[in-house]
């Protein structure tokens, strides 16, 4: 009878103790600034970050030398952008940023912050074609001044403006959804060889072959080997 209520006055102290740890950490997650709210005395700074296959932004604010996050945004690339340079995408990231912050950074002037220079091209060029053309236009009202970060400091601002998460971990997560993002692997195919005493068949197909409406189209031939003799072909 002693021992049990030793062990129910031990376990009780232990309870006592984990639950004071519980709230205390409950108590500095929720007095931790992460996000701080716009300060219109202050310069605003947009953190962009694009990736193969994401692009993201970020707003942030200079608070005693340590930049604060205001808000975030991001969102995937759709299937026809995936192909788009690093100048575009960086474009679409700051795209984004401006559309969702615009009540709060029109008519400021802003600083960008991005992993390339060539961004600051984009207002410079003259005789844009296409879509650049179409995002120089709706960039030119903004007042943005475009930095490139310096080497060391690429890490950091990707870091940022993809959620805080470090990209190396994003990739190890994505790599079983994203093949793309995996580096193509070599494989060596032994090349077949053909005694002259086997008799073998090879048949082939024709790659060009497509799907008609109501039907196909085929073509094939039966090769007999070592000669390469036709035994049969059809196609329809």
């Amino acid at each position: 009878m002693e021992d049990r209520q030793d062990n129910q006055v031990n376990t009780d102290h232990k309870w006592v103790k984990a639950e004071a740890a519980f709230s205390e950490v409950k108590k500095k997650i929720a007095a931790t600034p992460i996000l701080r709210h716009f300060d219109t005395e202050k310069r605003p700074v947009v953190i962009v970050y694009a990736s193969g296959w994401a692009v993201s932004a970020s707003l942030v604010q200079d608070h005693d030398g340590v930049y604060l996050p205001v808000m975030f945004t991001s969102r995937t690339l759709k299937q026809n952008e995936l192909n788009y340079g690093i100048v575009e995408k960086e474009v679409l990231a700051l795209l984004c940023m401006l559309d969702l912050g615009y009540s709060m950074l029109a008519g400021r002037p802003i600083q960008v912050l991005a992993r390339h220079s060539t961004l600051a091209w984009l207002f410079r060029a003259a005789g844009l074609q296409g879509r650049l053309d179409q995002w120089a236009a709706l960039l030119s009202p903004w007042t943005l001044e475009i930095t490139k970060c310096t080497r060391g400091e690429d890490e950091i601002l990707g870091s940022l403006a993809a959620a805080i998460t470090p990209r190396s971990v994003v990739d190890q997560a994505l790599a079983a959804i994203a093949p793309r993002k995996e580096p193509r692997q070599s494989v060596d195919t032994p090349v077949p060889t053909v005694e002259q005493d086997e008799a073998l068949l090879v048949a082939s197909f024709d790659g060009s072959a497509r799907v008609k409406r109501g039907g196909g189209a085929f073509s094939a031939i039966i090769w007999r080997l070592p000669e390469w003799t036709v035994v049969k072909a059809a196609s329809g």
